[in-house]
């Protein structure tokens, strides 16, 4: 198993921490699968969403890992989460499916497009369309497809080897100038700030002692608000 030299460890919750990163944050991981959903947490998901997690993730979530974070969220998939509390360090949880299928798609995205997964690079997007079973990549604020990959699986595939490469032996990333997500060029050779018209943002991100960033202002409002209910 890749990077499990650096430490493999379990959770109190039983979350699989494989490749632990101190350099990252105290308690961070840089990989992280989740204990499986429970037929009970999808169905309340499914209701809060307004509609059916396609067949192949909810398999996903349901027999593999309810949520997948890989090389320190570089690739997210987003799982149900069901606590909110940060300040317990010995639980791990996914990030949460609900934001990012409700209240971060891009504005074009159509009802056949299901959003499950994100890159921490810039927050672009994948997302599994309903009428053809393909995984998409888009920019964080328009769905209109950049690349896709044939089956979920044919992605998860992909993405690793691709995401593994960016890092060396010891989870450190190996170009910090070079981006972790897709870019794309309609001419010409690629360049280092060539990107499909979204910039990353020039600030460093807010991470929790786990080396997990925090997240949109939405999401954290709504963690903060499931406390304190």
């Amino acid at each position: 198993m890749r990077f499990s030299h650096l430490g493999i460890s379990h959770s109190k919750n039983g979350a699989l921490l494989i490749g632990k990163a101190p350099h990252i944050a105290e308690y961070a991981w840089l990989n992280v699968m989740y204990p499986c959903a429970t037929e009970t947490e999808i169905y309340d998901l499914e209701k809060r969403l307004g509609c059916a997690i396609p067949k192949v993730y909810k398999d996903f979530l349901m027999n593999v890992s309810n949520g997948f974070d890989i090389m320190n969220c570089t690739l997210a998939l987003h799982g149900c989460r069901t606590s909110y509390n940060r300040a317990d360090l010995d639980s791990w949880y996914p990030f949460n499916l609900e934001d990012i299928q409700k209240y971060e798609r891009p504005k074009n995205a159509t009802p056949e497009m299901f959003i499950f997964a994100s890159y921490d690079y810039d927050g672009s997007k994948l997302y599994l369309n309903t009428s053809d079973d393909k995984i998409y990549f888009c920019s964080p604020y328009d769905a209109t497809p950049l690349k896709s990959w044939d089956s979920l699986s044919a992605m998860l595939t992909s993405e690793i080897e691709r995401i593994f490469g960016l890092f060396d032996a010891d989870g450190h990333c190996i170009d910090e100038d070079v981006p972790t997500t897709w870019r794309f060029r309609s001419k010409g050779p690629q360049k280092t700030d060539d990107y499909f018209g979204v910039k990353p943002p020039k600030k460093d991100p807010i991470l929790d002692k786990k080396g997990r960033e925090l997240g949109s202002r939405a999401s954290i409002f709504r963690s903060i608000a499931t406390q304190l209910s």
